[in-house]
């Protein structure tokens, strides 16, 4: 049994309280305190000893003052103390029991959870596989006064264009203030947000000008080619698409790869456009502005003839092309139309620089021009109409 109280020079002592082993629950999860799990009058204390004479449980009362854990965190987290106190009528008589120290206690890491997290599930092919998050979610379960920061990203199970994909959630969190990534067990970290996900083909590019003329009889046309003039995935993955039409308001309804069209109507006035073709992962781009071109008619066909002005200087002609001396000088002469009757004018061009005269004969000198290809148009009319026709000439020493 305790000692009874003491006296010290005729004064009698506060007497010591015993008290034995306290009942509570030695686990939580963490909270970022030392506070036990439960609350102070969930601990059941041991039997006290020590009161006397007629002191009782009432006059000199013994209830749980504290109950702590020796550390906030998961991992030093060890054993839990609890202090007691001493309340009535007679409790000036006693000191409170001894703190009681209860071995084995633990904290386990609080969870956290993600939620609310919003991902946009289609979108047009951009080169990448990302998915936008349109909101990042809440994190829940972190401590009072504490912070965990987190990120979050999404992404396509692939590129390019295609439906009922995988769009996959990634989670990454970070310490922020007051906070020990130790003490949580972190959300899950990659999941699946959708089985539906869409990419769709995105706007094709436009192409770098509208095609010239570059040929013609009475039932094909050739143009000039174009580029493909977007960005550098459209560039890379698209290729230039031709079409004709017989309207400068209603585009192709077909469209071809090459710049030659054939089984045309003779004297009849064409439209021609460019666009860049649809591929994997664009659509076909915005038409160009087109080029008109009058296909010849056969009755108002025409050729060169071409007489050398200098013997001395070789001059070759074959095929359209002609070959001169940078001394040479050349006579170029329009013939009449196959159909017969006369041309009503004439308008030479060289290099597109207006030349000559309204006459059916144009000359040119070697000397005046560099050496190289140049290009020698002549457009004539009949009945208003316009015919034209390219012969090249290049020049060398």
């Amino acid at each position: 049994m305790p000692p009874p109280f003491s006296v010290t020079d005729g004064v009698i002592n506060k007497k010591q309280l015993e008290i034995g082993a306290p009942t509570l629950t030695l686990t939580k999860t963490y909270d970022g305190s030392t506070n036990v799990a439960d609350n102070l009058l969930d601990i059941t204390m041991g039997t006290v000893t020590g009161r006397e004479g007629n002191d009782n449980a009432t006059t000199a009362a013994v209830s749980v003052a504290s109950a702590y854990y020796n550390s906030k965190d998961v991992a030093t987290a060890s054993n839990i103390t609890v202090t007691y106190t001493v309340t009535g009528t007679d409790s000036g008589n006693y000191f409170p029991p001894a703190n009681s120290t209860v071995t084995g206690a633990s904290i386990t890491k609080a969870a956290l959870t993600l939620s609310g997290v919003a991902v946009t599930t289609t979108r047009d092919y951009n080169g990448t596989d990302v998915a936008v998050v349109t909101n990042q979610g809440t994190l829940s379960g972190v401590a009072a006064g504490e912070t965990v920061n987190h990120t979050t990203t999404a992404a396509f199970s692939q590129s390019g264009v295609g439906t009922g994909l995988t769009v996959t959630v990634n989670v990454g969190i970070s310490a922020g203030a007051g906070a020990d990534l130790n003490n949580y067990t972190a959300p899950t970290a990659s999941y699946t947000y959708s089985s539906a996900g869409v990419i769709n083909k995105a706007a094709g590019a436009p192409v770098s000008g509208a095609p010239t003329e570059s040929a013609k009889t009475a039932t094909t046309l050739t143009v000039s080619t174009v580029t493909v003039n977007g960005n550098t995935l459209q560039n890379a993955q698209q290729t230039v698409e031709y079409g004709v039409s017989t309207s400068n308001v209603v585009e192709p309804l077909s469209w071809q790869p090459t710049t030659t069209f054939d089984g045309l109507t003779p004297a009849t006035l064409y439209y021609v456009y460019a666009r860049s073709a649809e591929s994997d992962n664009y659509n076909a781009g915005p038409a160009s502005l087109p080029v008109s071109i009058t296909t010849i008619n056969p009755d108002a066909a025409f050729s060169f003839s071409v007489v050398n002005n200098t013997p001395t200087q070789p001059v070759s002609f074959e095929d359209g092309e002609m070959t001169v001396g940078a001394y040479s000088s050349l006579t170029v002469t329009v013939s009449p139309p196959s159909g017969g009757g006369t041309w009503e004018s004439y308008s030479w061009t060289v290099n597109s620089v207006p030349k000559g005269d309204n006459s059916d004969t144009l000359t040119i000198a070697g000397i005046d021009y560099t050496v190289g290809v140049h290009h020698i148009m002549v457009v004539v009319y009949k009945n208003g109409i316009p015919y034209s026709q390219t012969i090249n000439f290049t020049v060398e020493f």
